[in-house]
C-alpha cells in the first residue's frame, strides 16, 4: 500500500511493506523544522491508524481511536503542537497512468465523473473537482 502524506507545500509517498509486522513509522518535517511522527500498527495482518496524545486523526471530520488502513481511505492528521491538518491517503490499487496531451487545452478538469480529464474516484472529490 502506498501513503500519500499532503500539506500545502509537499507530497510525501510511503510505501509500506507487504509483511504486515511491528510497526511503521511516518516522519513529518514541517516547514518550520518541527518533527513528527505518526505510528502505524500492525494489528491481524493489517495496518491500524490512531490517534495519541500528540497525533489526532480524523475520518471524514470525525475523529477516530484507530482504524484499519483501507484501499482509497483518507485521514485528516492534526498534530498537537502544528496548527493545520495534513492528509493522508492510502492507495493499494496500482495508480494508472495517462499521457494527457495539455498543449491544445485551455482547461483541464479533475473529478470523480466520467467527463472529467483526470478522474479520481474518491468522496473527498467532487463532480469536477478541480479546473
Amino acid at each position: 500500500m502506498k501513503l500519500f502524506l499532503i500539506d500545502n507545500y509537499k507530497l510525501n509517498i510511503y510505501v509500506l511493506p507487504n509483511k504486515v509486522e511491528d510497526a511503521f513509522l511516518i516522519d513529518y518535517h514541517s516547514p518550520s523544522g518541527i518533527e513528527e511522527t505518526i505510528t502505524l500498527r500492525a494489528e491481524n495482518n493489517s495496518w491500524i491508524i490512531e490517534s495519541t496524545p500528540d497525533v489526532s486523526i480524523y475520518n471524514f471530520s470525525q475523529s477516530i481511536s484507530k482504524e484499519e488502513l483501507k484501499d482509497g481511505a483518507c485521514y485528516q492528521v492534526k498534530f498537537s503542537d502544528l496548527n493545520y491538518h495534513l492528509l493522508l491517503f492510502c492507495m493499494d490499487t496500482p495508480i494508472k497512468y495517462v499521457d494527457l496531451d495539455t498543449s491544445t487545452r485551455d482547461v483541464i478538469t479533475i473529478g470523480r465523473g466520467a467527463d472529467s480529464d483526470i478522474i479520481y474516484d474518491n468522496s473527498y472529490t467532487g463532480y469536477p473537482h478541480a479546473t
